[in-house]
């Protein structure tokens, strides 16, 4: 499997492997761009730093969000208090995207952070379930089933790829069975 690496090589250089000069492969500091982000890493260094004040505050117990290794189908109050957490501040965040999208002078800049938001709470949403760490597993085989869309699917009238029928959906039960069994 292709990893994300790897795709955006695919999309930053030109058909025939030389280096499109209108997309750089590095970012403003210099450092290669590397869609891998090391964004559980970065979770990671956020939600210690979070449980570490949490802590000192005498809070941790009181904030649902903060546990690891939950289970998405487990059915107790703390269970549902933090998927409506979750899918309250998920919504939150897509609704200031949305008005920075609407809004009359569009900020690229602003744009670009509530974008950052909310996959920021994306990734930390599916970091504290089980079921949900293989994300980025997940992700390229998501990929690579809409990238079959375009060889059998069709443009609706807006530009949208519409699969056909019979298209195939990905599968991702491994992965939850993987995360399952996953120990940290």
């Amino acid at each position: 499997m292709v990893s994300l690496t790897e795709s955006l090589s695919l999309y930053t250089t030109g058909r025939y492997g030389e280096l499109d000069n209108s997309i750089s492969n590095t970012l403003t500091t210099g450092s290669q761009l590397n869609l891998q982000a090391n964004y559980l890493e970065c979770l990671e260094e956020f939600q210690n730093t979070l449980t570490n004040r949490l802590t000192k505050e005498e809070l941790y117990d009181k904030v649902p969000l903060q546990k690891l290794g939950n289970i998405l189908t487990e059915e107790s109050e703390d269970n549902f208090n933090r998927l409506d957490l979750c899918q309250e501040l998920i919504e939150e965040e897509v609704y200031e995207l949305i008005d920075e999208i609407e809004s009359k002078s569009i900020e690229p800049e602003k744009v670009l952070k509530e974008l950052c938001d909310v996959l920021y709470l994306l990734f930390g949403f599916a970091s504290k379930y089980k079921e949900l760490k293989f994300l980025p597993e997940a992700f390229l085989r998501v990929h690579s089933n809409n990238m079959l869309k375009l060889e059998n699917g069709t443009i609706r009238g807006d530009g949208k790829l519409v699969k056909s029928p019979d298209h195939p959906k990905p599968d991702l039960s491994d992965l939850v069975e993987k995360g399952l069994k996953y120990e940290n």
